[in-house]
């Protein structure tokens, strides 16, 4: 059909993107061109897309998919979406990583400030310093 992705991937394309065949085929011919490779990101990221990597194979990130492209050929060979952390703001507590914010806060709550606005105090000060 096309010298870009198999028929395999340009199935999964339309099942999981809800596109049509032509618009998942622009989008896979994009995702080669424009696709982030796993030396342009983090160390999750990183460590991610390494592990699908494999053998003859190379993972790119794209638009929220990770897209698996043979190497000799470069022909798509599947596409699923990343999961929900990809690229998202990491929490750290020294060198370990937190993976749930809530449960971190609910169990630690001696790290946090009270929910004081010293911003509004302060323009109660100024107000006063007027009227006086």
């Amino acid at each position: 059909m096309t010298s870009t992705a198999t028929f395999h991937a340009i199935e999964r394309a339309t099942e999981r993107t809800s596109f049509n065949k032509k618009t998942s085929v622009r989008m896979i011919k994009k995702a080669l061109e424009r696709g982030i490779m796993w030396d342009d990101v983090s160390s999750f990221e990183k460590e991610y897309l390494l592990n699908k990597s494999k053998d003859d194979k190379f993972a790119l990130y794209y638009s929220g998919y990770c897209f698996i492209f043979s190497e000799g050929n470069r022909r798509c060979i599947t596409m699923f979406a990343v999961p929900n952390w990809f690229f998202k703001k990491k929490h750290y507590n020294g060198k370990e990583k937190i993976r749930n914010t809530r449960r971190y806060d609910r169990n630690n709550p001696q790290l946090h400030y009270d929910n004081t606005d010293y911003r509004l105090d302060s323009l109660y000060f100024m107000e006063e310093d007027y009227d006086a």
